[in-house]
């Protein structure tokens, strides 16, 4: 029997979690210093990222050799940074 490891999936997986939210922290700063349309690099970045998110944590968590503590912490990661999204797709910001 082999033994459970981390791979490239599990260090990929908290790494776009990270990356995304990073980019949803940051996002007020960065477009106030730059204020050059990066808004929409960064809302597109969010969106995909999230997306590539959620497929790498079907990726990770399917793979039967694959320790899970990491991908546990990037899965709270990633449903933090999804709910956050619903949040502010439902309300539109208005109340925040």
């Amino acid at each position: 029997m082999k033994e459970t490891r981390y791979s490239w999936k599990s260090y990929s997986f908290l790494g776009v979690s990270i990356v995304v939210s990073l980019a949803m922290i940051f996002i007020d700063f960065l477009v106030s210093v730059l204020h050059t349309g990066m808004e929409v690099i960064l809302v597109y970045t969010i969106f995909i990222g999230s997306l590539v998110s959620l497929g790498l944590a079907v990726l990770t968590f399917s793979d039967k050799r694959e320790k899970k503590k990491m991908a546990i912490a990037a899965l709270l990661l990633t449903i933090i940074n999804v709910g956050a999204i619903a949040y502010f797709l439902w309300f539109g910001g208005q109340y925040v």
